[in-house]
């Protein structure tokens, strides 16, 4: 699980995680997205069963970079 992840030692600037399920309101789902929330990551897009989190601090760098 995603506990084990020290995420202040290493702070990745994409973390993507799997859920087989389809559901948006699965339980388990639900708790990757707090945990991640509390670590100060937003769940910015959701492929298939594959969320994508990016930190909550460098959001703005991503709409910088894809302006057209």
């Amino acid at each position: 699980m995603l506990s084990s992840l020290n995420i202040d030692k290493n702070r990745p600037l994409l973390i993507t995680v799997e859920n087989n399920s389809f559901d948006k309101f699965d339980d388990e789902k639900m708790k990757v997205i707090k945990f991640l929330d509390d670590n100060n990551y937003d769940l910015i897009n959701t492929i298939g069963v594959t969320m994508f989190f990016y930190p909550k601090d460098k959001i703005k760098m991503i709409y910088e970079s894809i302006k057209i």
